[in-house]
């Protein structure tokens, strides 16, 4: 058993290894590697595809974390967090679905001033005392919070650092949740082989190796054990052993019973279930095996983070690689 739990932990390192040479070779080796991420999300006045270019924001929300505290796979959670979260006043109408969704409303933002040039200052000097490479991060960050963050800097007449990255992490799960799934469940195999192990391991196998040879001597010579008297055995001594016996007889296949239910719980039998979409917060369920609290911009930030710390190096050695210049995402104007 020993010997099997060492060969498939040796094939795993192996074959992890494998893995990311291949992958590294796949990509340009210049691309940055990614110092602080800051985790990004919005909410809005409605939904993009309705609103086009008049969606403005009403909610943001930023959270910086250094990579090594997120490689930290023995914190439950990174503890040295920076954040920055800002309600806005969009003055317009907003629509009822999305109100619906996040909770704000015209009325609970009338007190709240529009998007100015304070915030800009606010969020500018955020990032600028974060370590660098920075890299803004967000779920489906290409499609809307990227480009709806630059489109109101732009509105302002401001731009953010030249040097700000930033990286969409819808595309990094799609590529890294899969394997991560199943490297966990192939390393949990293994854990539950060696409880198995040590659970076995009592000292007491030459006792058990020569039971079964007794056992199996008899079982040829079709000899029923409940009927021979040992040694020293009186009458009413042999008569509750056989007793003894027929009761376990009548309840074979107990221990049967309990290796099926074993069976049932591992791993290897809950595999199969499909990932039905890469939503953020299907993934965390996928993950965490619970709904979570969302639709408020620290929320989401906060849960993104988590996905991201229980994943770890492969997916931030991804973005290293897909990230890009902040300045270049496109305009909703």
């Amino acid at each position: 058993m020993k010997l099997l739990i060492k060969s498939l932990r040796c094939f795993s390192t192996q074959f992890l290894a494998r893995a990311t040479n291949k992958m590294s070779q796949e990509f340009d080796t210049i691309s940055p590697t990614i110092r602080t991420l800051v985790f990004f999300d919005t909410e809005t006045t409605g939904l993009l595809h309705r609103e086009g270019r008049n969606c403005r924001i009403v909610e943001m929300c930023f959270v910086a974390v250094l990579r090594e505290h997120l490689l930290d796979q023995e914190a439950l959670f990174p503890r040295v967090l920076n954040k920055l979260s800002l309600c806005i006043n969009p003055k317009k109408k907003m629509d009822s679905v999305s109100s619906s969704i996040h909770g704000l409303t015209n009325e609970l933002l009338e007190h709240m001033t529009p998007l100015s040039n304070d915030d800009y200052v606010m969020i500018s000097a955020f990032l600028n005392k974060l370590p660098t490479p920075i890299c803004l991060v967000a779920h489906n960050g290409n499609q809307f919070d990227f480009p709806l963050l630059r489109s109101e800097m732009q509105r302002l007449g401001k731009q953010l650092p030249d040097d700000l990255l930033c990286v969409d992490t819808l595309p990094g799960l799609r590529n890294q949740l899969k394997s991560f799934i199943e490297t966990r469940e192939f390393l949990c195999e293994i854990e539950r082989l060696e409880q198995y192990d040590n659970l076995l391991n009592d000292g007491n196998d030459e006792l058990l190796a020569l039971a079964a040879e007794r056992m199996e001597t008899l079982h040829n010579e079709d000899l029923d054990v409940s009927n021979i008297r040992t040694s020293g055995e009186t009458e009413e001594e042999l008569s509750g052993r056989r007793h003894h016996a027929e009761r376990r007889n009548k309840t074979n296949g107990g221990s049967l019973y309990w290796r099926q239910q074993a069976n049932n719980t591992t791993p290897s039998k809950q595999r199969g279930n499909k990932i039905p979409n890469f939503k953020q917060d299907t993934v965390y369920k996928v993950l965490f095996h619970e709904t979570p609290v969302s639709h408020r911009a620290e929320n989401d930030v906060m849960n993104l983070l988590r996905i991201v710390h229980c994943i770890g190096e492969p997916l931030l050695d991804w973005m290293d690689k897909h990230c890009q210049e902040f300045s270049n995402m496109r305009l909703y104007m």
